[in-house]
């Protein structure tokens, strides 16, 4: 099956001894096991669509200035996107630069395939949706009160306020970060805060994580500017979830796709 790979700028992979060279026609092969689990040394992982490889990079990989390789291999396990496989061979690379917009247009998408969630449990309360809202008219008018306004959205809600509490906190720290990773880890560290969250919760931060996305990417300040890919990626995590726990179907990757276009 056509699959891609994502590697740093000098083709490698993993850490450690899971670390791999990768190149055109070149295989690596792991053995064989039963019950293989992603996210793990027993298999080699992959991506079903290289856009959704590079969104879901922040919260991955977190690999500077990743590529992507057009590959192949038999799934054995997958979620969301992301599978593993005992074998895969690398054919041709492709450098994809991922505009910013696509990135907050993705977390727009993931936060609306859950809004239903929060709404059908608070009816009265439209914060969410205009902040999802505030967020789309951001990325018509690309300036920075334009994404205050989506970040202003969000704020004046009330319900799960714990929850923007720790992604403001998270905020707090990323802001004397001083590079990407740095970021990521603020983001990462705001989405294990939200694991006690109900669904409802869940949905509102992918909204929170959206606006909060196209505030940062806004932002003149390079480390909270650099932080807007992390909390793309986090509004698509958190959406995953609240989805994941509510049986409802969502296609990543086609809203990858549709990011983009």
């Amino acid at each position: 099956m056509k699959l891609y790979k994502l590697t740093r700028k000098n083709n490698t992979s993993g850490e450690g001894k899971s670390s791999l060279k990768w190149g055109t026609n070149i295989t690596h092969k792991l053995k064989s096991i039963d019950t293989p689990k992603l996210c793990s040394s027993d298999v080699i992982h992959a991506y079903k669509n290289k856009y959704l490889a590079l969104f879901l990079n922040p919260i991955h990989a977190s690999y500077k200035s990743p590529i992507v390789w057009e590959a192949e291999g038999e799934i054995i396990v997958g979620d969301w996107g992301k599978v593993g496989v005992f074998e895969l061979t690398t054919f041709k690379k492709r450098e994809i630069n991922i505009p910013k917009k696509a990135r907050i247009h993705f977390a727009v998408l993931c936060a609306k395939q859950v809004l239903p969630i929060f709404e059908k449990k608070y009816p009265k309360n439209n914060r969410p949706r205009k902040a999802i809202e505030a967020v789309e008219k951001y990325l018509k008018d690309s300036t920075y009160a334009a994404a205050h306004a989506a970040y202003n959205a969000y704020s004046a809600a009330n319900d799960a306020y714990a929850a923007y509490k720790a992604a403001h906190a998270a905020y707090n720290a990323y802001s004397a970060a001083n590079d990407a990773y740095a970021a990521y880890k603020a983001a990462h560290a705001a989405s294990a805060a939200y694991k006690a969250a109900n669904d409802a919760n869940a949905a509102y931060k992918a909204a929170y994580a959206a606006a909060y996305a196209a505030y940062s990417a806004a932002n003149d300040d390079k480390a909270a500017s650099a932080a807007y890919a992390a909390y793309a990626a986090s509004a698509a995590y958190t959406a995953y979830n609240a989805a994941a726990r509510t049986d409802m179907g969502i296609n990543f990757a086609t809203l990858a796709d549709k990011a983009v276009k």
